[in-house]
């Protein structure tokens, strides 16, 4: 919610103020770099999880490897 707040005040009534070119580049670089700061974010929060998966799908995998005492 804070980012969508922040976000929304840099580009609010920025398509009013566009009178030279160089004003619309400010707008396509800000919005390159909102994008930018939202996939590395993204892929930040995602990292942990798809560990946490990796780890759970090698363990039957690797099970085979190690045989079971017969002895329980």
């Amino acid at each position: 919610m804070f980012i969508a707040l922040v976000f929304g005040i840099m580009f609010w009534d920025l398509g009013t103020k566009a009178s030279k070119s160089q004003d619309l580049f400010n707008v396509i670089g800000l919005m390159y770099a909102d994008v930018l700061f939202l996939g590395i974010q993204n892929a930040s929060l995602v990292q942990p999880v798809v560990d946490i998966k990796r780890k759970v799908k090698e363990l039957p995998e690797c099970t085979p490897l190690y045989p079971m005492p017969l002895d329980r």
